[in-house]
């Protein structure tokens, strides 16, 4: 089955449930290109779009989601109800992973990259790092990240109202370590003669996330 014309996927497990290998699933699968933090990163003109988002304008980033036929990871999945709304009979895909796993995985890469001060000549957008803490550090987890129990509340919370809120049929709970089947179960697609992708563990997130010129 080839995905409908504008967005019809959604993933929002937060970043380091296996968001990226969804990603790249999700392209081999006909889903692409698939927007992804990684794709909010080379696109400069994204910032402000997400900004707005985060002080209540969301149809423009909505419109932006309009053009991929799939998102997953932040920025995207912080308007997951809002795109709900737009898009009723959006599939919703909700990565999974152990808590505490997660836990310590998220404070070695994505947070640990966003405390970084931004230096002149090292890559990075200063729109973009501002942008991922202020929706990520601040919106997400209310500036406490640091507390464990607290953040680990936070993604308790959030699994817990995806399931919900997104009814049976049209949510799919995965962990990327059960592969192809459930997932192309779920998007009525034939399983690829191909390996399931395996990356961005924590060893290969500096390359992948590497500021790029």
């Amino acid at each position: 089955m080839s995905p409908a014309p504008g967005l019809s996927v959604l993933g929002v497990g937060f970043g380091r449930t296996g968001t990226y290998t969804l990603k790249l699933a999700l392209e081999q699968l006909g889903y692409g290109p698939c927007y992804h933090m990684a794709e909010e990163m080379a696109q400069p003109t994204h910032d402000a779009l997400w900004a707005a988002a985060l002080d209540g304008e969301v149809e423009p980033a909505l419109d932006l989601l309009a053009a991929y036929p799939a998102a997953v990871d932040w920025p995207a999945l912080y308007l997951w109800r809002a795109a709900r709304a737009r898009w009723p009979t959006l599939k919703v895909i909700l990565t999974e992973r152990d808590p505490e796993s997660w836990y310590e995985s998220a404070a070695r890469t994505i947070v640990a990259t966003m405390k970084r001060d931004v230096v002149p000549g090292d890559g990075v957008r200063p729109g973009h790092r501002a942008l991922t803490r202020r929706m990520i550090l601040e919106a997400t987890f209310g500036g406490r990240f640091d507390e464990r129990d607290y953040a680990l509340a936070v993604y308790e919370a959030h699994r817990e109202a995806v399931r919900e809120a997104v009814p049976a049929p049209q949510l799919l709970r995965f962990s990327v370590a059960d592969g192809w089947a459930p997932l192309c179960a779920f998007l009525g697609c034939a399983v690829p003669d191909a390996p399931f992708p395996a990356e961005n563990s924590r060893e290969a997130f500096p390359r992948l996330f590497a500021p790029k010129d």
